[in-house]
């Protein structure tokens, strides 16, 4: 069974119950900011406000999310599918013979 999440808010828009996880990739902002201004209070529309200028610079500067296990699973999963397609990859029809 998946660990719960520990905060869920209601989405602004929808009322939907999410994750602050959820919140940050559905309005695409950073998982820190989010937690970040819950943790100050923040609900609602200001817990999805626009991030100001010079940090949205800096924070494009960080290195990208990480993947999550699902999407690292699917990937995996396309690069095995894909290579069994390969012709190369296919077991040989006859047996390999030895020469002296």
């Amino acid at each position: 069974m998946p660990a719960r999440p520990i905060h869920q808010v209601a989405d602004p828009h929808s009322g939907e119950m999410l994750s602050l996880r959820e919140v940050a990739d559905r309005y695409g902002h950073e998982y820190t900011t989010i937690h970040d201004r819950h943790r100050r209070g923040k609900r609602g529309l200001e817990l999805i406000a626009p991030v100001d200028e010079t940090r949205a610079k800096r924070s494009a500067k960080r290195k990208p999310r990480q993947p999550t296990p699902a999407e690292l699973a699917a990937e995996r999963r396309e690069r095995i599918r894909s290579a069994l397609a390969d012709p190369r990859n296919q077991p040989l029809t006859q047996p390999l013979v030895r020469r002296a």
